[in-house]
Formats: structure tokens, sequence, C-alpha cells
């Protein structure tokens, strides 16, 4: 999982260095890309889309990306950036176990 605060515009900036860093130690797993703290993009000037977020995941080829807020809606789409993390490792894993 690599996280974005979807109000700090340095972090989508960093995502290309922090994959490299995940590349060095582990080539094959699957990195989604978290978009956190949604529930401040708009008290916040330049906020990242979601769109942007999609965009960027393509750009670096990661495999999935969750938008998450832990103070919005009891904690909006937090387990399912975990369960859809979860279901990437065991498919990168098991490849044979997909359905």
């Amino acid at each position: 999982m690599l996280c974005v605060a979807v109000n700090n515009r340095d972090s989508l900036d960093s995502v290309a260095r922090w994959r490299t860093e995940i590349r060095q130690v582990c080539n094959e797993a699957p990195i989604m890309l978290v978009g956190t703290k949604s529930d401040l993009r708009t008290v916040t000037a330049e906020p990242i889309t979601l769109q942007d977020l999609k965009n960027k995941s393509d750009e670096m080829g990661l495999q999935a990306v969750v938008e998450t807020s832990s103070k919005e809606w009891r904690d909006h789409n937090v387990n399912k950036a975990f369960h859809n993390a979860i279901r990437l490792g065991y498919y990168n894993r098991y490849p044979h176990e997909m359905q």
C-alpha cells in the first residue's frame, strides 16, 4: 500500500520514488495506491482527485486504487483498502486461485 494524502500534492509526486524503493526489495509485490484524508479535500487549495490517483496508478503500473478517510462516514473505505491489499497479495502469491 502506497499512501498519498489527498490534501498534500507533494505526497503524490513522491509515488515514483516510493515505488522504486518497493521494487528494489520485492520486484513482484502488487502495489495499491491509497488516497488518505479524503475528508480534507474540500479545505485544500490544490486537492488530489480520485482521477489524479487513477492516472498516477496507471502511469506507475500499480494494481489498484482506493480512497479513504478515517474521520468520514465511519472510516470510509478503510476496510476496503485493507481487504483489497489482502486480495492482491493472495492472488499474487496464488494466481491459479483467481476466479
